[in-house]
């Protein structure tokens, strides 16, 4: 596994993202896993706020379609996958973190366009 990019690295956009539910979300870190497989973390600390389901299900598609894929490397092709989470703080990839209240979801990349993956 390689980070390609992390809130602390240069070039890497800290421009705060706001998604369709209003909520402001800032990049987090990028991590990519074989080269085709890229975790977009993003932190928005009120996202626990947010009422419904749908709409964090469309915020998480609004952050692959406008924040993820166009930052992808051309070298990812059509096979490339996306998995944007969405946390209330920042933690530590990989490491269980109970105060952290974290969603994500799996998308393929198919002409640009993000398509939800069922687990």
């Amino acid at each position: 596994m390689t980070g390609i990019a992390t809130s602390g690295q240069a070039g890497v956009n800290l421009d705060p993202v706001v998604m369709p539910s209003g909520l402001v979300s800032y990049l987090h870190e990028v991590i990519e896993e074989d080269g085709a497989v890229f975790r977009f973390r993003f932190v928005a600390p009120d996202f626990t706020n947010v009422l419904g389901l749908e709409a964090v299900t469309a915020d998480l598609e609004y952050l692959c379609a406008q924040a993820a894929v166009p930052t992808l490397p051309e070298r990812a092709g059509e096979e490339a996958r996306v998995i944007v989470s969405l946390a209330d703080a920042p933690s530590d990839f990989g490491i269980a973190n109970p105060s952290v209240t974290q969603v994500f979801e799996a998308f393929r990349v198919e002409n640009g366009t993000c398509i939800w993956e069922v687990f």
